[in-house]
Order: structure tokens, then C-alpha cells, then sequence
């Protein structure tokens, strides 16, 4: 009975740990995508500028980034600028150029070429068939 209750707490001391370790884990995850909200304009920001500022290796922040948000960081941060040049297109009236470099985009071209891999529309085709309908929407 003894060696049974001894067992016993061992598994629930190992499952706190693992939990604390999973929560640490998910928190690093989550301050990196805190980073990206704030960093994102910042055309050099990569995985390394990322796990300096929360202060863990690049390798240990790419695992544990892809597990918790399930793509990997570069990803998450490009589809964060596309998803901000998204509302800037539609509410602002920046030039299409002024969106590129103030959402972290250094090559308008490239820009062009990823935000038509996200939305199946060059930002062009895209500012011109939603503006309408979004402009009366306000701008978050």
C-alpha cells in the first residue's frame, strides 16, 4: 500500500512538472507572437531578433512556436503583415508602396507575390473590389 501511495505521488509531482513545463512552453510561444504584434513593421525581424528579446535559443523558440501555433514563426509573421496590409488597403489611404513598408515589407514585388499566395488577388485587385464595403467599418 505504502510503495502504491509513493507511486501514486510521484506520477502527480511528474504531471505538475510537465505541466509547468508545458505552460512555460506556451508562454514563450505566446510572448514571441506578442513580439511579432509589436515588431512586425520592423523589415529585419526574424527568429533569432525573437527568441534575443524573450531571451531563449532560436532553435528551442522555432519548436516550441510551430507545436503552440501550429506554423512556424517566419510564417506567423508574414501572415500577421498580410493580415494588417489587409486593413490598411481597405481603410486607410496609403499608396499601395506606403502599405508595403509600413507593414515590414522591404520589396513592393515580393509583397505582390505573397499577399496573392494569401488572398488569390494582387493587393491592386483587392483594394478595389473590397474598399466599398469595409470603409464604413472602423479601422482596428
Amino acid at each position: 500500500m505504502i510503495l502504491f501511495i509513493q507511486t501514486l505521488m510521484k506520477n502527480v509531482t511528474d504531471t505538475k512538472y510537465e505541466l509547468k513545463e508545458y505552460e512555460l512552453k506556451a508562454n514563450y510561444a505566446e510572448l514571441a507572437a506578442d513580439v511579432i504584434r509589436q515588431e512586425y513593421r520592423n523589415t529585419k525581424l526574424s527568429l533569432t531578433d525573437v527568441a534575443n528579446i524573450i531571451g531563449i535559443t532560436p532553435n528551442y523558440l522555432s519548436i516550441i512556436f510551430s507545436k503552440h501555433h501550429g506554423v512556424p514563426l517566419n510564417k506567423y509573421l508574414q501572415q500577421y503583415r498580410i493580415q494588417k496590409a489587409q486593413k490598411m488597403l481597405l481603410k486607410t489611404d496609403f499608396t499601395i508602396n506606403e502599405v508595403v513598408q509600413m507593414n515590414g515589407f522591404e520589396d513592393p514585388n515580393y509583397f505582390s507575390k505573397v499577399f496573392k499566395l494569401h488572398t488569390n488577388l494582387s493587393p491592386y485587385r483587392y483594394q478595389k473590389l473590397y474598399r466599398n464595403e469595409e470603409a464604413a467599418k472602423p479601422f482596428l
